[in-house]
């Protein structure tokens, strides 16, 4: 009886060293699934931050340009446009004058003899051109003609706003700042080769006379 008891009291304490030793192997297993599931969700965490990880840009330095541009100005106001000036033309003082002012001119003191110009004044007050008076000039002469002489050199048509500006010995002076101002044109009614010969003892007036 006493050996029976023994006998099953060792089989008893086999069989409980065996449960035990199956619950220690169960939970480690377990336990070693766990900390590997762990160890590879860390890893793909630290790999998925390393993918989305992007380094700072550098701070620009205090020398450095701004790739921005500048704000532009605001643009400047448009100047108001100045008044024209009022276009002045010749009273009949200044037209009275020019048979004693012109012929006093060195230039029509040296025509040759048989000379003939015609000097015609014109103005634009209609927004058209309207003429006012004309000169024939030869030889040390002017006069006011009221219809177009034949057998004519050449034409000198100037704007009337000029004529105040005529004084003794400056008509070139006035011709040349007329040019200028888009006041003058010349016109020559013969040719020019014969003109030339013509005139060919005042070329030091040529252009004054537009030859």
């Amino acid at each position: 009886m006493y050996r029976k008891s023994k006998k099953l009291l060792g089989y008893n304490i086999a069989l409980f060293v065996f449960i035990v030793s199956l619950i220690v192997v169960f939970v480690g297993l377990r336990y070693y699934e766990e900390y590997q599931n762990n160890l590879e969700e860390a890893e793909k965490q630290e790999q998925l931050s390393q993918s989305k990880y992007v380094p700072p840009s550098p701070k620009p330095s205090g020398n450095s340009i701004s790739n921005n541009p500048s704000p532009k100005p605001a643009p400047a106001p448009r100047p108001k446009p100045k008044p024209k000036p009022e276009i002045k033309t010749a009273s009949d003082e200044d037209y009275n004058r020019l048979e004693t002012i012109l012929p006093q001119n060195q230039v029509i003191q040296d025509l040759p003899d048989n000379a003939r110009i015609l000097l015609s004044f014109f103005n634009f007050n209609t927004g058209e051109r309207q003429w006012e008076r004309d000169y024939l000039i030869g030889k040390g002469s002017a006069t006011q003609v009221s219809s177009m002489p034949n057998d004519l050199d050449m034409k000198m048509i100037m704007h009337s706003r000029n004529v105040p500006l005529l004084k003794e010995g400056n008509l070139c002076n006035v011709v040349a700042t007329a040019k200028k101002n888009g006041d003058y044109a010349t016109e020559l009614v013969g040719s020019k080769t014969s003109l030339l010969w013509k005139y060919k003892g005042v070329m030091k007036y040529k252009d004054c006379l537009g030859l």
